[in-house]
This record gives structure tokens, sequence and C-alpha cells, in this order.
């Protein structure tokens, strides 16, 4: 099973556990900017959001919900 890190899919004491064990928060960023034919408009959130999750299953810590910009 695969550990959650989503902070969005957290029950408010699985979110305590794990902020006690490791008071880290990853926030991905990403802009809604085009990258040609061959990438969605939201690639490089969705690149970020998930290097985010590799990093806090592996280090610890929680992903937070992502945020988008503009350039």
């Amino acid at each position: 099973m695969i550990e959650k890190v989503d902070y969005e899919e957290l029950l408010p004491q699985e979110f305590a556990a794990r902020l006690a064990r490791r008071p880290v928060g990853y926030l991905p960023l990403g802009t809604l900017e085009w990258h040609g034919p061959h990438n969605a408009l939201g690639s490089d959130l969705l690149q970020a959001r998930g290097l985010f999750r590799r990093a806090a299953r592996q280090f610890g810590g929680d992903c937070l919900p992502a945020a988008v910009g503009r350039p």
C-alpha cells in the first residue's frame, strides 16, 4: 500500500501524527503555460507535485495542495 502524503487525503489524526514525526510541508508550484501539443497545460504543476510526493514519502512531511500561477 502506498503511504498517504497528500494533505487533502489525510484525516485530522493522521495529519497530526505525521506532523509530529516530521514538521515539513512541500508546496508544489507550477505555471499554466503551454509547452506544445505534447504536454498538458498544467504539466509543470503535475511534475512538481509528483516530485514532492516522492520527497514526502522518502524523507517525511506532507505534500500540500498545489498552487497555480500564470506566467
